[in-house]
């Protein structure tokens, strides 16, 4: 049997065409619908923001509504208003999920000015206090109480983190933490301008790790005691408190005091750690500068090393010898500011055992051959004919700071170091005499004692 072929207008062929089109369109517009619809609610949160920051020109608002509005799609967050927990009330608790039976507080605002946070939360245990930097998206300093004044804190046993910025800027005046606590992160209890906490002691004794700037510029703080001999204390984490006269570290450590994180302190003396093992991995630079009340400081005996890192004392005006005691194996005194016209630092080293060794910077001059010793220091008093005293005989310091040197010193915010190189007494490798602000070098004073 033959079939014969049908012609069809082409109208219609047309016309079927396009139906065709419609119904593919329509199918990868669903197929990608149902993609979105699969993706995690935090990717999607993200996306959201960045589609909001196109349309505004790039600008991404701080507003604490836009911040609620884009966490109502993460499931694992829960808001309550008027809650009652063991006969206190709150306004308002946001907290989110991190494991199963255990909860990050993200915001908690008493009623009064005294703010209890509670150990368990619809039966489940707080571990952590404040917003995760990673999934929230809204105003970086907002704390946890959203604003709320509270003058007194109390946190309840079981809680290990205070996440970042959890009581920045507020007026607290009391804090009181468990001995869960373990890691304090950066700029908790950090505060700018009028805006600084008042809180005037605190109880760090349990803590293993205190964030960068965590009290910067609590003025109010009077003492601090840290005995957990693995600490860590990242720099800048007590800049700025000028009334913190006591301070306190562990007889050993373990742990590490990073660059700053003293700086600016009300200090007056200062009991210096046992470290063990590779001392530069423990301790950083700048620890005690612009300590101006710093009287003292003193150093465990039968040391096999003391590190004392660049600009650990510079501008501490009060501090004019250390002194090292017997049984001291060997000290290693980086660059400080130290001349003849500049004395607002150390200026002696005075060594109590003959067989100290000494150890400031070895040098090398353009063509590396002239090898010297080079220290920061005025004068060395040390028993006769001691190891230290004879390092003193051949190292060089600093005698005169040029006029520019002098100005830059006296800025606050000036961390300069000095090297041999850059002396007079050395020809200028790249002729280019201004950039390098050249001083005057000579020899250490040494006073030998029978």
């Amino acid at each position: 049997m033959k079939i014969k072929s049908r012609n069809f207008p082409k109208y219609k062929i047309a016309a079927a065409l396009l139906a065709v089109s419609i119904l593919s369109i329509g199918c990868s517009t669903q197929m990608k619908q149902d993609t979105t619809s699969t993706k995690d609610p935090r990717q999607q949160q993200e996306e959201g923001s960045k589609a909001g920051a196109v349309s505004s020109g790039g600008a991404v608002s701080s507003d604490a509504v836009t911040e609620l509005q884009a966490e109502d799609s993460n499931p694992a967050i829960v808001k309550k208003t008027d809650v009652v927990i063991q006969g206190r009330t709150y306004r308002y608790i946001q907290y989110e999920t991190i494991r199963p039976g255990v909860i990050r507080l993200r915001y908690i605002v008493p009623q009064d000015e005294v703010l209890v946070v509670p150990s368990t939360l619809d039966g489940c245990s707080v571990e952590e206090l404040g917003k995760d930097s990673e999934s929230s998206i809204g105003e970086k300093y907002v704390n946890i109480t959203r604003g709320q004044k509270v003058k007194k804190v109390v946190i309840g046993g079981g809680v290990r983190t205070i996440k970042e910025n959890a009581f920045c800027n507020m007026d607290v005046s009391e804090v009181v933490l468990p001995k869960s606590l373990k890691q304090i992160e950066e700029n908790v209890f950090g505060g700018y301008g009028n805006g600084y906490c008042k809180i005037q002691k605190i109880n760090l004794d349990w803590v293993e790790k205190i964030g960068s700037s965590a009290f910067l510029d609590c003025r109010n703080l009077k003492k601090i005691r840290l005995r957990n001999e693995k600490v860590v204390v990242e720099h800048d984490a007590f800049y700025h408190c000028s009334r913190l006269t006591e301070i306190k570290l562990p007889k050993t450590l373990k742990g590490r005091l990073e660059s700053g994180c003293f700086e600016g302190t009300g200090v007056k003396k200062i009991r210096w750690p046992r470290i063990t093992g590779r001392v530069k991995k423990h301790i950083d630079v700048g620890l005690f500068s612009h300590c101006k009340n710093l009287k003292k400081v003193e150093f465990p005996k039968n040391q096999k090393h003391i590190y004392i890192p660049k600009g650990t004392f510079n501008v501490c005006k009060k501090l004019h010898k250390l002194v090292i005691p017997k049984g001291t194996g060997m000290v290693t005194y980086e660059s400080h500011h130290c001349a003849d016209n500049y004395t607002n630092s150390v200026t002696t080293l005075e060594f109590l055992d003959a067989d100290t060794k000494v150890r400031g910077e070895k040098y090398w001059d353009k063509k590396e051959k002239a090898k010297y010793d080079f220290i920061t220091i005025k004068k060395i008093i040390a028993p006769k004919n001691s190891k230290a005293a004879r390092y003193a005989r051949k190292a060089k310091c600093i005698k005169k700071f040029t006029k520019v040197q002098l100005k830059d010193l006296k800025k606050d915010d000036s961390y300069p170091f000095y090297f041999p190189e850059l002396a007079k007494t050395v020809k200028s490798t790249t002729g280019i005499v201004e950039q390098r602000k050249l001083f005057t070098m000579g020899k250490v004073k040494l006073v030998e004692r029978e």
